[in-house]
């Protein structure tokens, strides 16, 4: 069998460049949820909602709340296993939409939310690093002694931070 047909019989293209068409993952929302599951933030980019029916941006962000609403039962479950392990891994996924979660000793819960394709091979570790920043700035958040426990976070340069590590973060 010659390398042209062994190629065919793979999927493959003998002799032209295939180029990859998977969209990179970007971050479509970050969540940070108290451990009674009231939301401290909830950060919704609209412009990355691939994976749900498009709407304007005040639909397409109450459905993005109702999603992580909805994930949030896999926490409750997680809660029932004896482990000190604090990043979960994808928890959900609704259409091209990809949840990832993290679970505090402290019950506090951050979930991203993926859009696309995950392109890179260490996307579970990148993954982890990704959602324990987002926690280690929401403690900070948490310790300002201005900021109420249980209520929405009010803090402009927690909110900017949040912002800029959305904008930046490919997988």
């Amino acid at each position: 069998m010659d390398a042209e047909s062994s190629e065919a019989k793979r999927g493959g293209h003998a002799g032209k460049s295939v180029r990859s068409t998977a969209v990179p993952s970007m971050v479509a929302c970050i969540a940070v949820i108290a451990p009674k599951n009231q939301p401290l933030a909830i950060l919704v980019y609209n412009d990355r909602l691939d994976g749900l029916p498009r709407g304007n941006n005040r639909e397409n962000e109450a459905q993005m709340h109702e999603v992580v609403y909805n994930s949030l039962d896999v926490f409750d479950d997680v809660d029932a296993r004896p482990s000190n392990e604090s990043f979960l891994g994808k928890i959900s996924t609704v259409g091209s939409v990809v949840l990832y979660g993290w679970i505090a000793t402290t019950r506090v819960k951050v979930i991203v939310a993926l859009s696309g394709s995950p392109t890179m091979e260490n996307h579970e570790a990148r993954m982890k690093a990704l959602l324990s920043k987002i926690y280690r700035l929401s403690v900070a958040a948490m310790m300002n002694c201005f900021q109420p426990m249980d209520a929405p976070f009010n803090s402009p340069k927690l909110e900017s931070k949040l912002n800029d590590i959305a904008r930046h973060f490919r997988t």
